[in-house]
């Protein structure tokens, strides 16, 4: 549930107050699935298929992006499709989110991003702390 949706500007319908993720594998039996990491994530819960993440951030969470996604969002996809070591893909990369927790989680990247700005302001100082997060986790 998106709490704070903008409005719809063509006045036609509702406002999406909802966002979807789609996940991809190159096999039909392939596909990942890590319920008990998921359950961990969701405070030895079952982790169900609407998530309400408050937008709330820290300061240094936040970023001036317009469509930045929490960490909490992108740590449960990335940790809920994919195996450590495996390599995702990121079509656009915005604020880096997905990137960040791909680094926290062990999990390879390749990433696309339009906005040299983004990638300035954005991404190249997240992947910093990040790295940095996950040296002083490994030593």
């Amino acid at each position: 549930m998106k709490r704070d949706s903008p409005p719809n500007a063509t006045r036609r319908s509702y406002a999406l107050s909802a966002e979807y993720a789609v996940w991809y594998c190159k096999s039909k039996t392939g596909w990942i699935f890590n319920h008990d990491d998921l359950k961990r994530l969701n405070g030895g819960k079952q982790m169900r298929d609407f998530w309400d993440i408050p937008k709330t951030m820290t300061k240094q969470e936040y970023t001036k992006h317009r469509t930045q996604k929490k960490y909490e969002t992108a740590e449960r996809l990335v940790v809920g499709h994919s195996r450590k070591g495996d390599l995702i893909y990121i079509p656009f990369a915005g604020s880096g989110t997905e990137i960040e927790a791909c680094i926290r989680n062990g999990r390879s990247w390749l990433a696309t991003e339009m906005e040299e700005s983004y990638i300035e302001d954005f991404i190249v100082p997240r992947i910093k702390a990040a790295m940095k997060v996950q040296v002083t986790k490994n030593h």
